[in-house]
């Protein structure tokens, strides 16, 4: 799948859900650092992409790198704020960090 859409980012590498989904595909096969990268290509690309940023927050947090983590859920809720999956994992996030009021 990962060579997919490799081919399809050298002919188009404006694509920005191609980067999303190249992350995806990396993150499943526990490819993290490749992952976060293709996420952060898709959110560059897409400043707007709630869902890059909900996951991309979410393997910095796996990751154990959550004061990152905490700037990229933060974003997603900026752009999606009613999003109960973003709500949770931005608690999480801030417990895990002693951020909770």
């Amino acid at each position: 799948m990962i060579i997919y859409f490799k081919k399809i980012l050298e002919a188009s590498p404006k694509l920005y859900l191609a980067h999303f989904n190249l992350a995806v595909a990396y993150q499943e096969l526990e490819f993290k650092d490749e992952a976060i990268s293709s996420y952060k290509e898709a959110v560059n690309l897409h400043p707007n992409f709630a869902d890059a940023f909900l996951n991309l927050g979410l393997i910095l947090e796996d990751s154990e790198n959550s004061d990152e983590a905490l700037i990229y859920l933060e974003k997603a809720l900026e752009i999606d704020p009613e999003n109960p999956v973003i709500l949770n994992n931005l608690g999480i996030t801030m417990k895990s960090l002693e951020r909770i009021e």
